[in-house]
């Protein structure tokens, strides 16, 4: 299932048209059907915003994963968290540390994934 086919899954869950949905989260009707459509991918401050409302993680609209069902956080981003400058600027962020080195990670598996996006249309594919 793609991104679009679970944000369209998600909207008609909550009996809500693209309209009422956009409304709600304050965005364009035709900038959120184009992210159900896969034509466009959400920006980051969008995707939280979604998820929030769809009380799901960003995980989930993702990849269609929940976080719980991660066994181990991705190697390469635990590798990243450790780099002295990231573990700096992590130490400084105020709040509980799991709740912030969560976040983290969703901000960073949702980069990720947009740069495989970015590869996958400079080859064509999508």
């Amino acid at each position: 299932m793609t991104v679009g086919e679970r944000l369209k899954e998600l909207r008609n869950k909550k009996d809500l048209s693209q309209q009422e949905l956009s409304n709600r989260i304050g965005i364009r009707r035709a900038t959120y059907a184009r992210y159900e459509t896969d034509a466009n991918q959400a920006d980051y401050e969008t995707l939280l915003k979604l998820a929030a409302f769809f009380n799901v993680t960003t995980d989930y609209i993702l990849t269609g994963k929940s976080q719980l069902e991660y066994k181990h956080y991705d190697p390469e981003l635990l590798q990243l968290i450790k780099d002295p400058e990231v573990h700096t600027a992590f130490k400084e962020i105020p709040g509980s540390n799991e709740q912030v080195k969560d976040e983290l990670l969703d901000i960073l598996r949702f980069l990720k994934y947009k740069e495989r996006y970015r590869d996958s249309e400079d080859k064509g594919e999508k």
